[in-house]
């Protein structure tokens, strides 16, 4: 299991909630694609091994199979010896580990990643959707199953919408392809900003969020690549490629100091795994690697800790 913080502060919980966990399984995740390149010698590679099946076995402490508010089942938000799991259901954290047993299922050609975990997620997440509409910009997905929040994210529905794509690329789902189709269009219309980045959430009055995060324009990005891959639509490259540019705009990610600069170093980090997977479907122009490589080079200089060689949080 993994604590919050370290150090670990009075009032944290016993372990961590299940929002880092799933972070730190996707950064194992990265290193194991980073074993098939030909990475790190055997003796890493076993320990890259041995936290990805130890971040596993902690991440199913948080699966609760009676489900939430809508009583299918999912991850809740923590969990700890005496409870077990316990807390709200955050769309959000059950489509970042959904995307991960698939990322892992494509990863092994199918040997690693549970994919009928993936398919059950799925469910949650249409679970969740906004149906009602008398709602302000009716449709997207709600962020939390809580009663104390009631905004609709771009951070809920477009991780949705990749795994709903990568669900039907695996199975052959039709109603999926519609769904992440479904999504897509939603988060354009209603959180799409003129600048061209994405804002974060829409509110029940109608109000809007826009706050750019990092991972709001990394997952689109990721996204609508994808969607041109699978369905061949013209308009899904397009979108992509206009997201590209106004990355390249608004956020400087080249520039040491500009507005990326000022984001949490996880929202970064999937904004530039966006940028990678979307180089891999689209090309050089979408400018991936030219991108990680320049952030990398900046954090190792800037905010390394050289007692410990691991790069600092937040400015």
């Amino acid at each position: 299991m993994l604590q919050e913080r370290v150090p670990r502060q009075p009032d944290d919980p016993e372990f961590c909630y299940v929002w880092p966990l799933s972070q730190a399984r996707a950064a194992v995740t990265e290193l194991l694609a980073g074993l098939d390149a030909g990475g790190p010698d055997a003796g890493d590679a076993s320990a890259v091994e041995e936290a990805d099946a130890a971040l596993i076995r902690a991440q199913e402490h948080y699966w609760y199979p009676e489900g939430g508010s809508t009583g299918v089942p999912g991850y809740t938000a923590a969990t700890n010896s005496e409870q077990g799991a316990n807390g709200d259901f955050f769309d959000d954290d059950n489509d970042w580990i959904a995307l991960l047993e698939i990322e892992q299922h494509l990863l092994t050609d199918g040997a690693a990643g549970d994919l009928e975990r993936a398919v059950e997620l799925l469910e949650l997440l249409r679970s969740g959707e906004a149906t009602d509409p008398g709602l302000p910009s009716p449709g997207g997905i709600w962020w939390t199953q809580a009663d104390w929040n009631d905004d609709r994210n771009t951070v809920s529905t477009v991780p949705a919408a990749k795994l709903a794509l990568r669900v039907h690329q695996l199975t052959g789902d039709a109603a999926a392809l519609e769904d992440a189709l479904r999504w897509l269009d939603w988060t354009r219309g209603a959180l799409l900003s003129p600048e061209g980045l994405f804002w974060d959430n829409v509110k029940l009055d109608g109000t809007i969020d826009r706050t750019f995060w990092a991972c709001n324009q990394g997952v689109p990005l990721a996204t609508e690549a994808l969607a041109h891959e699978i369905t061949g639509d013209r308009v899904h490259r397009d979108r992509a490629l206009d997201l590209v540019a106004a990355i390249e705009e608004h956020c400087s990610p080249l520039e040491e100091g500009g507005p990326l600069d000022e984001q949490p170093l996880q929202f970064t980090a999937i904004l530039l795994a966006g940028m990678l997977h979307a180089e891999a479907l689209l090309g050089a122009r979408v400018g991936g690697r030219r991108t990680v490589q320049a952030v990398a080079e900046r954090l190792w200089r800037t905010r390394r800790d050289p007692a410990t060689d691991l790069v600092t949080g937040s400015r």
